[in-house]
């Protein structure tokens, strides 16, 4: 289980390479960031989560259970351009030495990121979407709305599989309109309805090279 300071949603995932960026180009991209968000901003009151259903996660080490949310259009919008922006081409090469692949981009190691992970995505037959049961079978998003709960340890695939039938059939079978009532009953009144974004932050540890504020809230703007 985890501590409820750690739960989360991962909106686009860094890793450690903002470590490895240089101070010019943590400045940059802290700052290119907020313009985005700034000019996206008749995006932002529209940007909504709402809660969809428990899952085992990842599906390729069901490690983890999940709590998936559908995200609305516009934060699909405002994910592309985030990504757009990490493999955004300098307007001019510095020096006539700047040949390289990697002078070519402001920001070669967030790139590489979002090129892995479109790669990735594409090689995948089955693609992500919410079709109204708890599986992720066939997830086409180009990032899954999710909060980790906790993690599955000492299980074995039979129990996995048996967790992931019954999360299933919570959307699947047939049920009268009482059980159903006194489901629903039991989902916290929050997670019924619509939840506005509040904006984005840099979670875990911040770049310690320089002193940037990581925090992008949507009512700035």
């Amino acid at each position: 289980q985890r501590s409820h300071r750690s739960l989360h949603i991962t909106f686009f995932f860094c890793g450690t390479v903002l470590d490895q960026m240089t101070n010019e180009q943590l400045i940059l991209w802290n700052a290119s960031l907020r313009q985005l968000i700034q000019k996206k901003e008749c995006l932002l009151s529209k940007c909504t989560l709402k809660f969809h259903s428990l899952a085992v996660f990842p599906p390729h080490r069901e490690n983890l259970i999940v709590a998936l949310f559908q995200n609305s259009p516009e934060l699909d919008v405002l994910y592309e351009e985030l990504c757009n922006l990490a493999v955004k081409k300098k307007e001019t090469l510095r020096t006539s030495h700047d040949v390289n692949a990697d002078a070519e981009y402001e920001f070669p190691l967030l790139r590489d990121i979002v090129y892995s992970r479109k790669e990735t995505q594409r090689r995948k037959s089955n693609r992500v979407r919410f079709d109204g049961v708890a599986s992720l079978d066939n997830v086409s998003s180009p990032w899954i709305a999710h909060v980790t709960l906790g993690n599955l340890t000492g299980r074995s695939q039979a129990e996995v599989n048996r967790l992931k039938q019954w999360l299933k059939d919570i959307h699947t079978v047939e049920m009268s309109v009482e059980e159903r009532s006194t489901l629903h009953s039991k989902v916290p009144r929050a997670l019924q309805s619509e939840i506005s974004v509040q904006g984005l932050s840099l979670g875990g540890p911040k770049p310690r090279n320089v002193d940037l504020d990581w925090n992008f809230p949507f009512d700035q703007y």
